[in-house]
């Protein structure tokens, strides 16, 4: 959002017309205090900054139609798609089902590796799938590290005295990690889970679980992304398949944009 300074306002002493003005210009830019029949001109009593009012004023209600063309788009695809949820698709399971697409869809492994509500069975097993590809980026790798640890290897939600069944499998994707496998770093971090950790965290974690399993030497992950370091390519999506992954959705058809109709 534009804030106030940008505008012109920010001067360190206020005349009490200006500071009059500034609170009739907040409470303007959240619309859901208005009344919307009031003509605006008839809001300007007692603004100093008139210019600045109306300059607003045009901003928030370019942003609402906007937000409302983009609604209506959206709404416009679902009637032209009909059914979203393509679950079916995954009646010989998820790892026939990625090797069936015809590309590497970088976005979709990383919604599907890192969203770990219900990750088990055949959704786990296609979440090792994807961190043991070459083009499996850096953020999920850094991603399924942080929340395999908190989920499966943590005492916080799990029981760490049980030995866990795809440890050999972890401990691998943990020493590709270091080693540097994992370089295209194309998706922000944190993106789908809700956990992020960092080095000394997730060696806390390996700690507490090898002294539950007599255990010594595992490998501690070295480099786990923030999630607020963006992307170092600008986001670039490569191959997009038509799906996507979400916890609350599933496999699902992936909207295009509001532009949807000359999307390739």
């Amino acid at each position: 959002m534009l804030k106030i300074k940008e505008l012109g306002f920010g001067r360190k002493s206020w005349s009490d017309d200006e500071l009059r003005s500034e609170r009739k210009l907040y409470r303007f830019m959240d619309r859901g205090k208005q009344d919307r029949t009031t003509p605006p001109i008839q809001e300007l009593r007692g603004v100093r900054r008139k210019d600045v009012f109306l300059h607003m004023r045009k901003i928030v209600d370019d942003w609402y139609a906007a937000r409302a063309a983009k609604d209506t788009a959206y709404q416009e695809w679902l009637v032209e798609v009909g059914e979203m949820d393509q679950t079916h698709l995954l009646k010989d399971g998820w790892i026939a089902f990625l090797e069936s697409l015809s590309g590497s869809d970088i976005h979709l492994w990383h919604g599907i590796a890192t969203d770990f509500h219900d990750l088990f069975g055949d959704r786990l097993d296609a979440a090792f799938w994807i961190v043991q590809q070459d083009a499996c980026d850096r953020a999920t790798a850094s991603d399924f590290i942080a929340g395999y640890l908190y989920y499966f290897l943590s005492a916080e939600y799990v029981d760490i005295t049980k030995r866990d069944a795809r440890l050999n499998d972890f401990l691998s994707v943990i020493r590709a990690y270091n080693a540097g496998k994992y370089t295209a770093h194309s998706i922000k971090a944190g993106t789908h889970t809700d956990c992020a950790l960092d080095d000394a965290t997730a060696a806390e974690i390996l700690i507490k679980y090898e002294a539950a399993q007599g255990l010594t030497n595992l490998p501690r992950p070295k480099g786990l992304i923030n999630s607020t370091i963006p992307p170092s390519d600008s986001n670039t999506r490569g191959y997009a398949s038509p799906y996507a992954f979400w916890d609350d959705a599933g496999l699902h058809l992936e909207y295009p944009g509001p532009d949807w109709r000359n999307a390739s």
